[in-house]
């Protein structure tokens, strides 16, 4: 992925962190950098919370806990490394 796509996939990302769209995030980053295991794990999520109205707060945890810390960072490296 350039470099040019990483911003622009973080600006989303930023936009939907102040709108805390935290589960929109996960299917952002899963369907950048993740398999289709991740991919799915991420719309299970979503599709909870739009069918119930409230997250399931195992299911947003282990969402949470396999696909943010391991690709935001496959998101942000690059554009570090790139502004040292």
């Amino acid at each position: 992925m350039s470099l040019e796509m990483r911003i622009k996939v973080l600006k989303e990302y930023q936009a939907n962190e102040e709108a805390n769209c935290h589960a929109e995030n996960y299917v952002l980053l899963a369907d950048y950098f993740g398999d289709w295991d991740m991919q799915e794990l991420a719309r299970k999520n979503m599709r909870f919370r739009d069918k119930h109205g409230y997250n399931c707060h195992k299911l947003n945890k282990f969402t949470h806990h396999q696909i943010n810390p391991l690709y935001y960072s496959e998101l942000m490296d690059p554009i570090k490394a790139a502004q040292n």
